[in-house]
């Protein structure tokens, strides 16, 4: 059963950094010495087993831990003065929280558009004047 749920686990974060299903299958077959067929069968029936896994199974706690990560990364943004994914951030938090609107899409489009004008005049700036 242990093999089984790090198997498991592996698959999630193997798929999760962007490897191909294909690719997954063949490696976690080696790995594991099962066959690719166990593979794809974790595949298929992942609806079952993920659930328990990730801390997703709960609505209210999947949006809270959607919300934390989000101001983690507004956080590192901001740090870095990335403007474009402090907006972006911005935008999905309204979504998560319900308060999405279209003034609030306008807005948003408006604030990006100004933001990628203040990055353009930042980039022409000599580095000693942009701090």
């Amino acid at each position: 059963m242990k093999n089984t749920v790090e198997r498991r686990l592996e698959l999630l974060n193997l798929e999760g950094t962007g490897f191909s299903m294909c690719e997954i299958v063949k490696y976690l077959s080696e790995k594991y010495h099962k066959t690719e067929r166990t593979i794809y069968y974790d595949f298929e029936t992942r609806e079952t087993w993920q659930p328990l896994f990730s801390q997703y199974r709960e609505m209210q706690k999947a949006r809270l831990i959607i919300l934390n990560r989000l101001d983690y990364i507004y956080r590192k943004a901001s740090l870095e003065k990335d403007l474009t994914t402090m907006l972006n951030v911005t935008k999905y938090l309204a979504e998560v929280l319900g308060i999405e609107s279209l003034k609030l899409t306008e807005e948003t489009e408006r604030f990006s558009r100004e933001a990628e004008r203040l990055i353009n005049v930042m980039e022409k700036m000599p580095a000693k004047e942009a701090i």
